[in-house]
This record gives structure tokens, C-alpha cells and sequence, in this order.
């Protein structure tokens, strides 16, 4: 999700590299990686729209400075949840560990976290 939120604070901000790392507390080196698809790439959870939206609304948040730790966290918590629901964490853990049954398999939907379920 950083990926992501680094690419919109990049294009729709025009945000610079090192600003974005300030702000996510990440080197400008992962920044680059994030904006060259180096390293974040491997889903692809712009799909989701939820998820989608909670990017924007991050990224429009820290680029402001009008943003608060809790409603970020909150965002953050939204934007998870909906990954799981949308299988898409199932597919990471996949490539990880390609033992995994995925239609067997249902510790991301087991394990949603409370304050995701909260904020539906």
C-alpha cells in the first residue's frame, strides 16, 4: 500500500521523492524502488476500489498536512480489510509460500481485524 500511496503523492501531488519519504518514514531509496515498480508491485490492489480510494485519501491527507495519526491508522485498517475480502493477500502469501491451498485456505478472512469490521 505504501506503493501506491508514494505513486499518487507523486503523480497527483508532484510530491518529490524525499518529501514522500518523510512522510511515509521510509529511505528515498524505497521511494524510488516504489515509483520504478522495484519493489511493491507485487499486487496489484489499485483493483479494489475501496482499497483505491483509501490511497487517495491517504495520500490527499499527507500531502494536505491536515491528516491525524488515528484516522490514518483507520484508513490504513479499511484499506487491509478490504485487500483480505478481495483475496488479494491470499495471492502475496502465495507467491511466498506456494505450498499454500488457496481455495483451502482462510486465515486472512478468519483473522479480519476488529477496527476494519468497525468501519464498514
Amino acid at each position: 500500500m505504501r506503493a501506491s500511496i508514494a505513486k499518487e503523492l507523486a503523480d497527483q501531488y508532484g510530491l518529490k521523492q524525499h518529501r514522500i519519504a518523510e512522510l511515509l518514514n521510509v529511505t528515498q531509496a524505497a521511494i524510488s524502488y516504489y515509483t520504478r515498480e522495484v519493489r511493491g508491485a507485487a499486487v496489484n490492489i489499485d483493483r479494489v476500489g475501496e482499497v483505491r480510494q483509501a490511497v487517495k485519501d491517504i495520500a490527499a491527507a499527507l500531502a494536505s498536512g491536515d491528516w491525524i495519526a488515528p484516522d490514518l491508522m483507520q484508513r490504513f485498517c479499511v484499506a487491509c480489510g478490504a485487500a483480505r475480502e478481495a483475496g488479494l493477500i491470499c495471492r502475496l502469501h502465495k507467491q511466498m509460500e506456494p505450498s499454500i491451498p488457496l481455495r483451502e485456505c482462510t486465515i486472512c478472512k478468519l483473522n479480519q481485524s476488529s477496527c476494519g469490521k468497525r468501519l464498514r
